[in-house]
């Protein structure tokens, strides 16, 4: 396996777990951490592994020139760091006090390189994994890299901090023909793979079966929830995306949580595979009630989940009224034809 991780703090993490637990042939590792404190300890991690290679170095946006970077801390973060990042405002976001004062931040500067120049500087154009946690500017990283000079088979990134970026980052990937699949680190990551590629299946596997045991643990915890709904979907087990759905319909709050939108649509899709129509289209009508209070990224979504039930039901009103808020190039077929179903009914 060919893996590049970029943020491994000290590693003794998920990926060093994974990499020991199922006997990974670690033919290329290259492991960066920005954090000069953790180096020894990211080097005693992977010392066994002689093909593994440990890089201490910023990693920055491809548009910025300045070659350093400015690391922020918290003493009392210690001795992980795990919030340390580039971004002063990142870090604000952590560590007030209950008088409101925050918490004395720190700073060293360190060198930085974008991810193209990493690449470049190991030769890299193939990966079988790649996995992204940069506190705070992973959203830069990720846009700002040109992924088409590459051939990565699966790519795992934090999403707790994209902010606003997270639909336009998804939309990229799966412009580039990726497929969301479970993160390694479920709770906080997105991953997705090329389905055309050879992947490693075991990786998603391994998630899963942590996942289990951490529901059985937690079962109210809405990432485990939607991690195993997801999950069950892909795998077109219907029973079991209804009832991670079910649950995390219920747990979760109407009109805030963005996820919901996702989770009403797979159990709608899994509802018409069970030939329950009507419940389907209740599903659907409720995505698209709750996507209205949220963004266009949603709204959209819900409207085309619409479209396409109609489509599959051959029901014209649905068609018709779906497609009036969808660009237009886009079902002109399917509207033309419904509305002259609609016309031939009349007469």
């Amino acid at each position: 396996m060919k893996v590049v991780q970029i943020g491994s703090n000290k590693g003794n993490d998920d990926l060093s777990n994974y990499i020991k637990e199922t006997k990974v042939n670690l033919e290329f590792g290259l492991f960066v951490e920005a954090n000069p404190l953790h180096i020894n300890d990211l080097r005693n991690c992977y010392e066994k592994y002689a093909n593994a290679f440990i890089e201490n170095v910023g990693i920055k946006p491809a548009y910025e020139q300045n070659n350093n970077m400015t690391i922020y801390y918290y003493t009392i973060d210690g001795p992980n760091y795990h919030v340390a990042s580039c971004n002063k405002e990142h870090l604000k976001k952590f560590y007030y006090h209950a008088d409101g004062h925050l918490e004395e931040i720190k700073e060293f500067s360190i060198p930085c390189i974008s991810l193209d120049s990493l690449f470049e500087k190991y030769n890299i154009t193939e990966l079988d994994w790649l996995l992204v946690d940069v506190e705070g500017i992973d959203a830069e990283i990720l846009l700002s890299t040109d992924w088409k000079k590459y051939n990565i088979k699966r790519i795992d990134y934090e999403r707790l901090h994209l902010g606003n970026k997270k639909e336009q980052i998804e939309k990229m990937f799966s412009d580039l023909g990726y497929v969301k699949t479970t993160g390694l680190q479920y709770g906080c990551d997105d991953a997705w793979v090329k389905p055309e590629m050879p992947y490693n299946l075991s990786i998603e596997n391994y998630a899963i079966e942590n996942c289990k045991k951490d529901y059985l643990r937690e079962n109210k915890n809405e990432d485990y929830i939607i991690t195993l709904l997801n999950y069950y979907y892909d795998h077109n087990n219907l029973n079991e995306t209804l009832r991670y759905g079910g649950e995390f319909l219920t747990i979760s709050a109407p009109y805030f949580e963005k996820n919901r939108i996702d989770v009403f649509i797979k159990c709608s899709h899994a509802l018409l595979q069970l030939n329950q129509v009507q419940a389907s289209m209740s599903y659907s009508i409720h995505a698209l009630s709750e996507a209205i209070k949220l963004n266009d990224y949603y709204i959209e979504k819900a409207f085309s989940n619409l479209f396409s039930l109609g489509v599959k039901i051959d029901n014209p009103n649905i068609i018709i009224f779906a497609s009036g808020f969808l660009n237009p190039n886009a079902n002109k077929i399917e509207r033309k034809q419904s509305i002259q179903k609609l016309f031939n009914s009349i007469l």
